[in-house]
């Protein structure tokens, strides 16, 4: 009787179960910590080319249309490595949500002069702690800033 006793209490007995659970769900839990991270540097980062591809067009309509000038700004403004820039000069026209690209000097529907823009294009590589599916590393994080000069 007290062998059927003691196996009873052994059953009950719940010593070292959190330690059991926290060595079971510490790793999933370091995991998940660890891709929220890695995707949130990302995020920081496509920011970063954001604001850098503004303050090159910034630049543009501060200082007018100065391809070197512009792409300099641009990449002064962020601490990204590796980053590339370009730029472009073009004449539009506004048609509802997007500009229309037409030759500059020409009248556009709504019967205003063609407007001059500026493009300030931003890419950097970033590559992920952690690998992916779906997403290629090295992925590169684009921006493109468009202002008018006149």
């Amino acid at each position: 009787m007290t062998r059927w006793l003691s196996r009873r209490a052994s059953l009950r007995c719940r010593r070292g179960t959190a330690a059991v659970e926290f060595a079971l769900l510490a790793p999933l839990f370091i995991g998940v910590l660890a891709a929220f991270s890695d995707l949130g540097i990302g995020a920081y980062r496509h920011m970063q080319a954001v604001e850098a591809a503004e303050a090159g067009a910034q630049s543009a309509v501060r200082q007018g249309y100065n391809s070197a000038a512009v792409e300099a700004a641009a990449a002064g403004a962020t601490s990204l490595p590796s980053i590339s820039t370009s730029s472009t000069q073009f004449c539009g026209c506004p048609s509802g949500t997007a500009l229309a690209a037409v030759g500059c000097g020409t009248t556009c529907p709504d019967g205003a002069a063609a407007g001059g823009y500026v493009t300030v294009s931003v890419a950097t590589p970033y590559t992920a702690l952690l690998p992916y599916p779906g997403i290629a590393s090295p992925l590169t994080l684009s921006a493109q800033s468009t202002v008018r000069l006149q």
